[in-house]
C-alpha cells in the first residue's frame, strides 16, 4: 500500500531578482496630414443700381449788356439813349432804367471812359467831385469819382485829371419791382465831358 503524503516543506527564501531593462520605444513613420477642407464660396451680390440724378436748376438767361457815348455838361439822371449788344425785355434802353423782373442775385458792371471836351480840366477845383453812380430806387449802390490830381507848388494845384477809364462792380439781393439807373452827378462841373459807358447786369441765381 501507498504510504501517506508527507507534510508540505516549508517556502524557500531569496532575494527578488532585479528588473530586466525597458524594451525599445517603438518606431513607426508619422501618418500623412489629411488635405485642407474645401473653402466656402458663393457669388458676389451685384452692385447696386446708380441713384437717379437730380433735376437741374433753372439757369437764368435775365440780364442786359448795352453801350452809350455822350457829351454832357449838367446832370444826367438817368443816362439814357443806349444801344444794346443782347437786350432784355425788362431794360427800358431808351429811359435808362432796369426793372427787376425776379428776386435774386444779379451781378452788375460797369466800364467808363471820359475825356473833357476841351481837353483839360477846371483849376481851381475846390469841392467839386463830378462821378458816375448806380442807384436802386433812392438807394445809390455803385459810385466812381472823377480821379483828382493834387499837389502843392507854391499855394497848391488841385484839378481833375484830363481823362480817365474807371469802373463799377458789384453783386447784390435785388428784389422785384426794383429800379436801378446809372446816372451822371456832375456836382457843380461844369465843363463839357465826353462819356462812353458799357454798362450789363446779369441775374445768375
Amino acid at each position: 500500500m501507498t504510504g501517506a503524503t508527507g507534510p508540505t516543506g516549508s517556502t524557500g527564501v531569496g532575494l527578488t531578482g532585479a528588473t530586466g531593462p525597458t524594451g525599445p520605444i517603438g518606431v513607426g513613420v508619422t501618418g500623412v496630414t489629411g488635405p485642407t477642407g474645401v473653402t466656402g464660396f458663393g457669388l458676389t451680390g451685384g452692385t447696386g443700381p446708380i441713384g437717379v440724378t437730380g433735376v437741374m436748376g433753372p439757369i437764368s438767361s435775365e440780364g442786359f449788356s448795352a453801350y452809350t457815348n455822350f457829351t454832357v455838361s449838367t446832370d444826367v439822371k438817368p443816362i439814357k439813349g443806349w444801344s444794346t449788344n443782347f437786350a432784355s425785355l425788362h431794360f427800358d434802353q431808351n429811359n435808362g432804367i432796369y426793372s427787376v423782373p425776379i428776386n435774386g442775385k444779379y451781378a452788375i458792371y460797369a466800364t467808363l471812359t471820359y475825356g473833357f471836351q476841351l481837353g483839360y480840366p477846371p483849376n481851381p477845383l475846390g469841392s467839386i467831385k463830378p462821378k458816375f453812380t448806380i442807384y436802386r430806387n433812392s438807394e445809390l449802390l455803385l459810385i466812381s469819382l472823377f480821379p483828382r490830381i493834387t499837389f502843392t507848388v507854391e499855394g497848391g494845384y488841385d484839378s481833375l485829371s484830363t481823362g480817365a477809364n474807371l469802373s463799377m462792380v458789384g453783386v447784390f439781393e435785388l428784389l422785384n419791382g426794383d429800379k436801378l439807373s446809372m446816372n451822371y452827378e456832375t456836382d457843380g462841373l461844369t465843363n463839357s465831358v465826353v462819356c462812353d459807358i458799357y454798362w450789363s447786369i446779369y441775374c445768375f441765381s
